[in-house]
């Protein structure tokens, strides 16, 4: 059982000794700067290792047998699969600094993160702003505060209003990932942002300053209190695939249960994420198709521009088609069902939306597609949601999210999609097909009678 007066304990701690590291970080703020390289893109400061030790000494005071785990402790390294193990009992997970690089740069973007962990699971921690003196805490069971009143919880919104948070990491090949994942993402969302300190992006996310956070190189000093500090106002943390995350793991999205789930889909586009009920399959013709055709998920039909020479709706899926076949590797794709059940669709569904505006002026044609075209983006997204389940576990679950695309698909003109006479029937038929043979029927099911002629 947990020992809420212990953590409660810690909690104080934490903060004490993110305070103190803190007015250490003020003091040099504006003194030359002392920078060493600790690797590629990788630098420390005097400021780093003093305000280390300060925080490292005001816990010693009150706890001169726990352990500690700090970013400038050379002795302090993963295995050889990135993955870092905690050790067991109580243990202090220390950033002295978390935003060295805004630091050197009197970038005022940075923070101290002490977290506590009990056998390798986060109870506590503390967040600290010192150049806007705004204290994040959290601790177990007792909720978050802000500068010592109460953090709400956070809410869902979609996706298409969310602000998304992400940090980079220092290799080139996980860099290259998040570039992925923000041009997946980008056109879905409301915005992006980068804010140099990973703990302060947590600390927003708990506040509802953003909305998810992301990064594919997170180190445990990095994330450690603000674990807890999310968790507490009902935030939830997964790895790639969408399952659990736990400290130590490197990567993670974190943001609130419901919005995630209508992430994860988008995120499947990007190598290395995927989905977790496919894990060891080869990813789908029609993800292969998305990526290759430069398109997100959610924006792949939805990308216009009106009038003069500008590219209609019908002209950027045909521009991505002829994109997609010039490239060799997937040649032998586009005999996929799936992939030419996908292109089909999207081409009809196109011309369906361009004759609607047949005539029209700028200002008439975007106002006539405006709603058409939201309405798309939602049966787009149920859709990526009902690929993202396969195989499903739950029998009602499938069939409400069929039951929505084909509601949905009856609000987008020349898209109505009749709901089957037994959907119970046909769920449960799906729900026995190997994965890839559900993806290819549903695909089928879902595509409306549309005229591809010229």
């Amino acid at each position: 059982m947990v020992d809420l007066t212990l953590i409660e304990q810690l909690r104080r701690m934490a903060r004490r000794a993110a305070l103190r590291a803190g007015m250490v970080l003020c003091e040099r703020y504006t003194q030359p700067r002392k920078v060493k390289s600790k690797g590629p893109r990788d630098i420390v400061t005097d400021a780093d290792s003093a305000a280390q030790l300060t925080a490292i000494n005001a816990i010693l005071e009150r706890y001169p047998n726990h352990h500690f785990l700090a970013e400038e402790d050379i002795a302090a390294h993963p295995d050889e699969q990135g993955q870092w193990h905690i050790p067991s009992g109580i243990v202090w997970i220390i950033d002295p600094l978390d935003g060295t690089t805004n630091y050197a740069g009197k970038i005022p973007m940075v923070s101290v993160s002490v977290g506590v962990a009990i056998d390798g699971k986060p109870v506590a921690g503390a967040i600290y702003d010192p150049l806007r003196e705004e204290m994040f805490e959290g601790a177990q069971g007792l909720g978050a505060m802000l500068n010592g009143r109460p953090l709400l919880p956070i809410t869902q919104v979609p996706l298409d209003d969310a602000i998304i948070c992400l940090d980079w990491a220092r290799e080139p090949e996980k860099r290259s990932r998040a570039v992925a994942s923000v041009t997946a993402l980008a056109p879905a969302c409301r915005t992006l942002r980068a804010l140099g300190s990973a703990a302060l992006g947590l600390a927003y996310l708990a506040a509802g300053r953003l909305q998810v956070y992301f990064h594919y190189g997170i180190q445990p000093w990095d994330c450690a209190a603000g674990v807890v500090i999310v968790q507490e106002v009902g935030g939830q943390f997964i790895s790639p695939g969408g399952k659990p995350w736990q400290l130590g793991e490197m990567e993670l999205l974190a943001g609130h249960p419901g919005l995630l789930e209508e992430i994860v889909p988008t995120l499947a586009l990007v190598p290395g994420w995927g989905i977790s009920s496919n894990e060891g399959q080869e990813p789908s013709a029609i993800r292969q198709l998305y990526h290759k055709a430069g398109w997100g998920y959610n924006d792949h039909i939805t990308k216009y521009s009106m009038g003069g020479n500008a590219m209609t709706i019908e002209d950027r899926v045909q521009q991505a088609i002829e994109q997609i076949l010039g490239d060799e590797s997937l040649t032998d794709e586009m005999d996929d069902p799936e992939a030419q059940t996908l292109l089909d669709w999207g081409i009809g569904v196109a011309r369906q939306l361009g004759e609607q505006t047949s005539g029209m002026d700028d200002v008439q044609a975007e106002e006539s597609l405006e709603t058409p075209l939201q309405n798309l983006r939602r049966v787009v997204r149920r859709t990526n949601k009902l690929i993202g389940g396969l195989p499903y576990s739950d029998a009602e679950v499938m069939a409400e999210d069929l039951a929505g695309i084909f509601e949905l698909s009856a609000q987008v003109p020349g898209l109505a999609i009749p709901l089957p006479d037994n959907l119970a029937a046909l769920v449960d038929n799906l729900m026995q097909l190997p994965p890839r043979d559900a993806l290819e029927r549903i695909l089928l099911l879902l595509r409306p009678e549309v005229s591809n002629d010229p």
